[in-house]
């Protein structure tokens, strides 16, 4: 037994040697690996497709989000003309329109859960009203699915809805 300790740390010494001649040799090359280039992502969310979502309460681009993501981009919404939250979520796939109760709310079902009255659906992070609460002041519409939502408080596994609202621009835009 003793013999064999002193054999693993007689290795190890020998390792470790080896290992710092070869560092030592490199660095005395002076050898040039090459420019490293840093490339980061616009936050460009121009067109259907978009590049960051804000439904994990940060900002992130939607490829490190580790969960399903959707969002109906600004450009979407401009081109639809949606009057309700539901027109908006049509082509988001797990999501469907109940019935409103006289078309006083929006029951928006997820993934077969929830319709609406349980906080899913939010502004800005913030759960909303019950009531239509959906305006032009909406920049884009958010659907985080699956059992993720929890991360919202107590939540059907369904998912959230998170409608994200315009913010204040350095230039005066207008449209009619």
């Amino acid at each position: 037994m003793k013999f064999k300790m002193s054999f693993g740390a007689a290795l190890a010494l020998f390792s470790f040697a080896c290992a710092e001649q070869n560092a030592a040799a490199n660095s005395a090359s002076g050898e040039n690996l090459g420019d490293i280039e840093v490339v980061e992502w616009a936050n460009n969310d121009d067109g259907y497709r978009a590049v960051r979502s804000e439904i994990g309460k940060t900002t992130k681009r939607i490829l490190e989000i580790p969960q399903t993501v959707n969002v109906v981009t600004q450009q979407h919404l401009k081109d639809k003309k949606p009057d309700t939250l539901a027109e908006s979520l049509q082509n988001v796939s797990g999501i469907s329109y109940a019935n409103t109760t006289g078309n006083i709310f929006d029951a928006i079902i997820k993934r077969g859960f929830g319709e609406g009255r349980d906080g899913s659906i939010m502004r800005n992070g913030v759960p909303g009203a019950v009531i239509h609460n959906y305006n032009k002041t909406i920049q884009s519409v958010e659907v985080l699915k699956g059992p993720a939502s929890m991360l919202y408080g107590a939540q059907q596994p369904g998912g959230v809805i998170n409608m994200v609202t315009k913010k204040p621009q350095y230039e005066f835009i207008n449209e009619l």
